[in-house]
């Protein structure tokens, strides 16, 4: 209880009155023979061999108050992998406090080399590559799906937009089912909605090979999460969940996400059909805050981009506060084998959104010492539509050889209808319709051609289309005249790859080397018009039709060197690249070729068994010609009009990073600090022409210099003092390019960024736990030419939980916005409350949902640029009250 108090005089403004009793009170510590806390042990308190009372300690302390008076007893400690310690009382005297510690000596003869923590249910388990979290020692009840527990896990991080994790600061590359690699990249799509009550250890797989012929010889250190169902959830098990309410515009609010699992020897499935329009975001998919996915990032050189790009929709507040929807999302996920040398695996994948969106954003510019007001008040529908088929098929021809290929069929559709009023003047009507055809083929033999060496071959194929249709009402450029604008673009990008690797591992240096071909097709077309129906006329103001080619022969190779406490990387590609571009519309061609080395070195020194300081350093030169490939005018919105000058120059970028990190999950400490620096020469810059009605925008070339410097900061600690977790993170950023306002010259601008947060979680042995958030940032901009933007920016985030008995939960969820600590804003507080029963049936439970208790209905953010700040405000989902009631089976 001492250690509650503290925590909450620190934290939060409560007070708490405790009275407490006890009788013969024995407390003390338990170590190892190092003076290490042992992490987890039984106390038994005896007479002869009967067992009288016993207590568990963790992280080595305990402390028992005897239920009955004895007048002798004896004290007997003992822990998995150690040797029992007994200690005696003679005479036990009424109401004494006892302080006996004890030292543990290792069980030689029980003692595994690999194996740090042996202790069953022990909340953290290390053995080999393989860490193991037991998931009730994370849970407060509070959690609902899967990734609610990893979010807690020492080590672990995860990216709220993109849904990334990472452990020991490496990216994962998926999540597992009972092994099995049922989602690929999008493993978010599981994390999101396997029940937590399935789930009975989160395994963090460090070298971690898919294709088992490449264990202990690829070297990237690729790491995986693996989800350990509970004992009775094997075959088939699921949850089936339903809710319904009322929201505070008198509207229905609804919600249903059942899932299902099933395991047995040869087959594994897991499935989702969900429907709600209170916000909530089941699938892997963002189509409100446009968040780039794990997957988009890993695979972004096989897309096309979007010309036109979709609104974006969410604010800071989160995607399920901005989100007013109506989805339904449902996918299948099934592995099996036909045979012990064939498997399958094949994932399905539907959803069906409407989203609405009401927002008003404010610009005050100032620009070349004139200062004006731009505005627009938009009412937004968006009606994406996603179809999607994945296969894999993995056969092995022998035991040494492997054959996989991989096939997946996409289908997107978004259409967006938007009425805009513009400076509080003139009225709009605008559309925008965005068809997206994915096809992609992949098929990759394995041979193992020596006990440590492994030839591989690849051949790939992909084929990404995505016509856009943007119109607009009345027209931009003519009003008088015509009804209309319709700007019409269509790009494609087809990818080819040839890929040979040979891989290996000499006395324990892994080497890799690989010879690789692939021709990049990207034709881009695009056509703006004016219509007048009335009048059956029509006027062509731009076109754009062409086609981009790029070439690649190149070579890759790296060497991984260990000794002791040394790891040297060095790596490095040769690239023959050849560029063209056939413009149709100019009716010239023009290329270039180029020869290109690029190097790269890492170092990691290994300061003892957790902590290491890592250095990296690369130069790379690559083009960036395909994002700015037309030349010709595209609108892309009410007020935006955009066009480049293509070029084949390079962009030449040296990075380098130095980083100290400490990873010690025995003792749940982690702590990283370091700093990167980027310098660029060579980019395309902005040169932007900003009017009251419109801004144009034209992307050139320059052989300029950029730079931008990064430190970071990192701790979290679990203190047994206030039996808590703390965590502290902060990035300050310094950053420069260039741009063209207006017609000015030339301008170098610099961005500086700083964040922060500091969180606690605590872990009381009570009915009562909370965890709270804290997170201040400061953005300022400037440049040589005009004053400074800035803005500061605060939030507090706050969960209390209280487990009344084993029927009833409560939480009471708080969240507080100051969009900006100078300006007079508005401030934002939300209260989310819930109510959980579970009756002595545990297979249904019931929910007692009120969200925004306070019934705010907007919320604005500021942004600032070096010319501008933005005001930002948009409409939000009303307060709703619901019941929802689920079946586990």
């Amino acid at each position: 209880m001492k250690k509650l108090l503290i925590v909450l005089f620190i934290f939060l403004p409560l007070s708490f009155s405790f009275s407490l009793s006890a009788q013969n009170i024995i407390t003390g510590k338990i170590q190892d023979t190092n003076g290490s806390p042992i992490l987890l042990a039984n106390v038994l308190i005896k007479e002869g061999d009967d067992i009288l009372e016993f207590v568990q300690a963790r992280n080595g302390k305990y402390s028992i108050t005897l239920e009955k008076e004895y007048s002798k007893i004896i004290i007997e400690v003992n822990s998995a992998g150690y040797l029992p310690e007994i200690q005696a009382l003679d005479n036990v005297q009424k109401n004494k406090t006892y302080a006996l510690d004890f030292v543990l000596k290792i069980d030689e003869i029980k003692k595994l080399d690999e194996v740090v923590i042996t202790a069953p249910k022990q909340p953290i388990q290390i053995k080999g590559d393989t860490t193991k979290f037991d998931v009730k020692s994370f849970s407060n009840g509070s959690e609902r799906k899967i990734i609610d527990i990893i979010k807690k896990l020492p080590g672990v991080e995860v990216d709220n937009k993109s849904g990334e994790i990472k452990f020991k600061g490496k990216s994962i590359e998926t999540v597992t089912l009972e092994g099995d690699d049922l989602f690929g990249y999008n493993y978010s799509l599981g994390t999101k909605n396997i029940n937590v009550d399935m789930v009975d250890q989160v395994q963090a797989i460090e070298n971690y090979s898919k294709n088992p012929l490449l264990k202990g010889i690829e070297g990237d250190d690729k790491v995986i999460l693996n989800l350990k169902l509970k004992k009775g959830k094997i075959d088939l098990s699921g949850e089936l969940n339903g809710g319904i309410g009322v929201n505070a515009d008198k509207k229905l609010a609804v919600s249903s996400n059942n899932n299902f699992i099933g395991v047995t020897r040869n087959y594994k499935f897991f499935g989702v059909l969900s429907y709600n329009n209170i916000g909530v975001n089941n699938s892997p998919f963002d189509y409100v805050g446009n968040s780039v996915g794990v997957e988009k990032l890993k695979e972004k050189d096989y897309f096309a981009v979007k010309t036109i790009p979709e609104m974006v929709l969410g604010v800071n507040v989160g995607d399920n506060r901005s989100n007013i929807n109506n989805s339904f999302f449902s996918n299948y996920n099934l592995t099996f084998k036909i045979k012990e040398r064939l498997k399958v695996k094949m994932n399905l994948y539907y959803l069906n959104d409407n989203i609405f969106s009401n927002q008003i954003s404010q610009n005050q510019n100032t620009i070349n010492n004139q200062s004006f007001l731009t505005s627009d008040d938009r009412t937004i529908y968006k009606k994406p539509s996603y179809y999607r088929t994945d296969l894999e098929l993995k056969y092995n021809t022998s035991k040494t050889s492997l054959l996989e290929y991989d096939f997946r069929i996409k289908y997107e559709e978004i259409n967006t209808q938007s009425n805009v009023l513009q400076n509080s003047e003139r009225n709009f009507q605008t559309s925008l319709f965005t068809k997206d055809f994915y096809l992609k083929q992949n098929l990759l033999f394995t041979q193992k051609i020596a006990k440590k060496a492994v030839l591989q071959i690849l051949l790939f194929h992909s084929t990404n289309q995505i016509p856009q249709e943007f119109g607009i009402n009345p027209s931009v450029f003519n009003p008088n005249n015509f009804q209309k604008d319709i700007q019409k673009t269509n790009f494609r990008k087809d990818y080819t790859e040839l890929n040979t690797t040979l891989l290996g591992n000499h006395k324990g240096s892994k080497y890799l080397f690989s010879v690789k071909m692939n021709i990049e097709n990207s034709p881009f077309s695009s056509n703006l018009s004016s219509l007048n129906d009335n009048a059956n006329t029509q006027i062509n103001i731009s076109n754009n039709d062409l086609r981009y080619v790029k070439k690649n022969i190149s070579t890759f190779g790296s060497y991984t060197f260990e000794r002791r406490k040394w790891r040297i990387s060095p790596s490095y590609s040769l690239t023959l690249l050849e560029q063209k571009i056939e413009d149709k519309i100019e009716n010239n061609t023009k290329s270039s070729q180029n020869f290109i080395f690029n190097p790269s070195l890492s170092i990691r020194y290994k300061l003892n068994d957790i902590s290491a300081i890592i250095a990296k350093s690369s130069y790379s030169q690559r083009p960036n010609t395909e994002n700015y490939l037309f030349l010709n005018p595209v609108l892309t919105n009410n007020r935006s009009i955009v066009n480049n000058q293509p070029n084949f120059l390079l962009q030449k970028t040296f990075s380098s990073s130095l980083f100290y990190s400490i990873r010690d999950l025995y003792n749940q400490f982690n702590l990283n600090f370091g700093v990167t620096y980027d310098e660029n020469n060579g980019s395309f810059f902005s040169n932007l022409e900003i009017q009251p009605n419109v801004m144009r925008t034209n992307y050139f070339y320059l052989p300029q210099n950029t730079n931008s410097t990064n430190f970071s900061f990192s701790t979290e600690k679990y203190v047994d003092f206030i039996e808590s977790t703390l965590k502290f993170s902060s990035t300050y950023s310094i950053s420069t390019y260039k741009n063209i306002v207006n017609n000015s010259d030339l301008r170098d601008n610099q961005s500086n960024n700083f964040n922060s947060e500091l969180s606690i979680r605590t872990a009381f042995d009570i009915a009562f736990n909370f965890e709270n958030t804290f997170v201040f940032s400061q953005n300022d901009s400037r440049n040589n030419q005009s004053g400074r933007f800035s803005n500061r920016f605060l939030s507090n985030i706050s969960k209390f939980v209280y487990n009344l008995n084993q029927k009833w939960f409560f939480s009471l969820s708080s969240e507080y916005y100051l969009p900006n600590v100078n300006k007079k804003l508005e401030n934002y507080l939300f209260l989310d409350f819930l109510a959980r029963f579970r009756p002595n049936n545990k297979k249904y439970e019931f929910n007692f949902i009120f969200n925004n208790l306070l019934n705010k209905d907007n919320f604005t953010q500021i942004e600032t640029s070096d010319y501008s700040i933005n005001i930002f405000q948009s409409r939000l989902l009303a307060r709703y009250f619901m019941v929802n009631v689920s079946f586990n089976f």
